[in-house]
């Protein structure tokens, strides 16, 4: 499975917090690791990124076991799909 950033999503940071809003007027706020799950994620749809890429790109920057990160990373993923944040790809 492939995922990436909502097209017509609106987001903002601020004091260490990640705000994303989808077009429904559903809005998420994240932070810490998680924040970084957005921040590695692309928008367009032909940079649609696999999830186990994405587990191990953010393993590799935080020098943590991939299976560590992988329950975080489809949890914040989970999270954003429900609220359309975010779209996934076969």
């Amino acid at each position: 499975m492939r995922v990436l950033r909502s097209p017509d999503v609106l987001w903002r940071t601020a004091g260490g917090y990640l705000v994303v809003c989808a077009p429904s007027g559903a809005c998420v706020e994240i932070g810490g690791s998680a924040a970084s799950v957005w921040a590695a994620l692309p928008v367009a749809p032909d940079g649609a990124v696999p999830v186990d890429a994405l587990v191990q790109q953010l393993a590799d920057e935080s020098a943590t076991a991939p299976s560590e990160v992988e329950p975080v990373v489809r949890a914040v993923l989970d999270v954003l799909q429900r609220h359309g944040c975010i779209a996934r790809a076969a």
